[in-house]
């Protein structure tokens, strides 16, 4: 090796020295990467009862909040199909009853939720790709292919496979939650109605990773308690903070083109909302008229899960 190869080797291992450490400096609440934070990051405590399980949690609350959710009724996460026995012992010390699962009937098969003790019910109300529709089932084949590549982290290849297909990265994600506001009510006012007795809770509810068929339930949920179109934003973007480490590796060197492969994007909660809001400006409308929930079971759902009574949700 000459004396110049051998100073750019030195060079280059030196730059990518620097590069790891000061990714590994990198904060949550203060990261210079993609990754969007709920505004009161610094006040959140993140704590992982499941060790097997990332992103299991109840439902993030503003820190001033006066409504507040009854302790041990209602957590969302990622799937639970790595359950370790401690794990189940936690779930068990709490009494959990019952699970729901946002996974299509595929996902559920190919990595079935572990059993544990305390266990009553297993719901399942898939909600998969829209087969009706020729983009979104596109996009899906397209990202299903490109699996290999992405977990590679070849985004270079992956983005020019990209733009060669026609899909659109952003559109296709901000579509599937247009999709969860509009053509999957029967399972979310399922879900809804689970809430109405007492006898199903405590309740865990989770897709594959907790963020995005979950966090789209858990909004619903936020609005239905009281809490403002924010107030959920806020707890969707929490998921970030709680898979900051894995979202920081898989982020690097991403290009912007690239960003919605990965994390919570308030674009694509607000997207699912505003579905919402632009057929019922009146958040109670959408719970009576799409989702078939009388004023009892409204009612029966808040007082179930809300320490203090509810006054009435707040709008869009």
């Amino acid at each position: 090796m000459t004396m110049k190869s051998a100073w750019v080797h030195s060079t280059c291992v030196v730059v990518l020295w620097v590069s790891s450490v000061l990714l590994a400096e990198e904060m949550p609440c203060t990261n210079t990467l993609s990754i969007e934070m709920p505004e009161y990051c610094q006040k959140i405590l993140v704590n992982d009862p499941l060790s097997a399980v990332k992103n299991f949690r109840p439902l993030q609350l503003p820190p001033e909040t006066l409504l507040q959710i009854k302790p041990n009724t209602l957590y969302r996460s990622a799937s639970l199909d790595q359950l370790t026995a401690s794990d189940k012992l936690w779930l068990e010390t709490k009494a959990v009853k019952t699970v729901v699962d946002f996974r299509s009937f595929d996902e559920s098969a190919e990595k079935p939720d572990q059993l544990f003790d305390t266990l009553d019910f297993r719901v399942a109300l898939p909600i998969g790709v829209d087969t009706d529709d020729p983009y979104e089932l596109r996009g899906h084949e397209v990202l299903k292919a490109l699996k290999g590549l992405i977990q590679k982290k070849d985004y270079r290849i992956v983005s020019w496979l990209l733009r060669l297909s026609g899909v659109n990265l952003f559109k296709l994600r901000i579509k599937r939650y247009q999709d969860f506001a509009r053509d999957f009510s029967f399972q979310t006012a399922r879900f809804m109605r689970l809430l109405t007795d007492r006898r199903n809770l405590p309740l865990v509810f989770h897709c594959e990773g907790g963020k995005d068929r979950t966090g789209f339930h858990a909004a619903v949920v936020m609005l239905t308690l009281g809490f403002s179109r924010e107030d959920a934003i806020n707890d969707y973007l929490t998921t970030n903070l709680y898979t900051f480490e894995k979202l920081r590796d898989e982020m690097q060197g991403l290009p912007a083109s690239l960003d919605f492969l990965y994390a919570a994007h308030r674009a694509e909660i607000a997207a699912a909302l505003d579905v919402i809001q632009a057929r019922y400006p009146d958040f109670e409308n959408y719970l009576q008229q799409e989702l078939g929930l009388s004023s009892q079971a409204i009612q029966a759902i808040r007082e179930n899960l809300l320490e203090t009574k509810a006054e009435s949700p707040n709008e869009l």
